[in-house]
């Protein structure tokens, strides 16, 4: 199985007023480029497809990792989750494109606390933000 490394889909978007957003659904690792892009947005939307890397394993639904998918697991030392909350306080950030699987969809989870508790929201059908 091929790793999806380095395979990001992003887009920054800065309106004439200075208000921007990065729109980044798939992300499948940390990179320089991602960081800098996210460093100083109004919004960040973020993929949150996995929680854990071996999520659709562990549920016996595939037998390849979310890394191996192309997308960056949130939980864990090197997980995404720590990435988003080291962003600035400023910044608002919602989780997008997230898997079925995933177990902070429950908004009693113990993943839905975490993600909660470094200041990252789980976005859902029908958000709608004004900057």
């Amino acid at each position: 199985v091929e790793h999806a490394l380095d395979h990001n889909v992003a887009l920054l978007v800065r309106d004439q007023k200075g208000a921007s957003i990065l729109f980044a659904p798939s992300v499948s690792a940390p990179s320089e480029a991602i960081a800098i892009a996210a460093h100083d947005v109004d919004v960040v939307f973020f993929d949150g497809a996995f929680w854990r890397d071996e999520e659709l394993i562990a549920l016996d639904l595939d037998r390849q990792t979310a890394r191996d998918l192309g997308h960056w697991p949130l939980y864990g030392d090197e997980g995404s989750l720590r990435f988003l909350a080291k962003l600035p306080a400023a910044t608002k950030k919602i989780l997008v494109n997230v898997s079925h699987t995933n177990p902070m969809l429950s908004p009693t989870s113990r993943e839905r606390g975490l993600v909660e508790a470094a200041g990252v929201d789980v976005g859902y059908d029908g958000l709608e933000l004004a900057l």
